[in-house]
Parts: C-alpha cells; sequence; structure tokens
C-alpha cells in the first residue's frame, strides 16, 4: 500500500524538495532558491508530516481496535 496514491500528496513536490536538498547537503551545491520557494517548501513539508501522522495514527488504532 503506498499512502503517497491519492492527489494529497504530489510526490512530484516532494522528489524537488529532496532534489535540491541533496545538491546542497551532498554536492555543495547552491539551487539558487528563493525565500518565498523555501518557505513554500517548509509549508508543504509541514502538510505532509501532518498526512503522514494521521494515516499512522488510523493505521495504529485499526491495529488495536483488531
Amino acid at each position: 500500500m503506498n499512502i503517497f496514491d491519492n492527489d494529497e500528496i504530489d510526490i512530484n513536490t516532494l522528489d524537488g524538495i529532496l532534489l535540491k536538498r541533496h545538491l546542497v547537503i551532498h554536492l555543495d551545491r547552491d539551487p539558487g532558491l528563493t525565500d518565498l520557494e523555501v518557505l513554500n517548501y517548509q509549508h508543504y513539508l509541514r502538510e505532509m508530516c501532518k498526512y503522514i501522522d494521521g494515516y499512522l495514527n488510523k493505521v495504529l488504532n485499526e491495529i488495536i481496535a483488531n
């Protein structure tokens, strides 16, 4: 089961963020991010974490109920 199959998480946005992180961390390259892009990525990652937290909570509650 892939929790990213539905439209709630845009996997392409996540891939883009991870690629830019890779450029900075592993290759010491500047992807030329603007302040607005950084803020938008922070918001996206917060929302993704909330989504994953909710998904895990739902799955754990189902396991506990059985």
